[in-house]
């Protein structure tokens, strides 16, 4: 089976345990960050903190195709997303950083993957360096939203 580390909102490959962790299991991993619309629907998200966070998601990408396995970005809900890549890839573990504002979302994502037989491991932040990685062949990587449309169909949905 393959692994999923799911980049939330720490866009780092230093002390990222989840990416850590990927890379010693030496399984194939796809590093996935999910642009929910409706997150950034909402009036306390503006284009500045979109432009901010696409450049971090450049980078991130940068970052990870120097290990060898290039972040893949997607537009969507998070649990259809996920079912549609953890299927079409053979995922049977997703690996993500706990983060105190993805607490309903983690919920739903946990009902979800305990249905579809999908191991959730969602880790503390601390320490972990993450070594070369094997990347998942055949996942587009996905263009990062421009501003001002993280909300349209400019990124595949899965």
């Amino acid at each position: 089976m393959n692994v999923l580390v799911w980049f939330r909102n720490d866009l780092r490959i230093t002390d990222h345990p989840a990416l850590a962790l990927a890379a010693e299991a030496g399984e194939a991993v796809l590093p996935l960050h999910i642009v929910d619309p409706a997150e950034w629907a909402g009036a306390a998200r503006s284009a500045r903190q979109w432009d901010f966070r696409a450049e971090s998601l450049r980078e991130l990408r940068e970052a990870l195709a120097a290990l060898g396995a290039p972040l893949a970005v997607r537009v969507g809900d998070p649990v259809a997303v996920l079912d549609k890549l953890c299927r079409l890839h053979r995922i049977g573990r997703i690996l993500c950083l706990d983060d105190p504002a993805c607490g309903p979302l983690d919920l739903r994502v946990a009902e979800w993957a305990a249905s579809a037989g999908v191991a959730l491991a969602i880790l503390a932040t601390g320490p972990g360096a993450a070594a070369a990685l094997r990347a998942l062949p055949a996942v587009e990587p996905g263009p990062i939203p421009p501003a001002g449309t993280a909300t349209s169909a400019t990124c595949p949905a899965a």
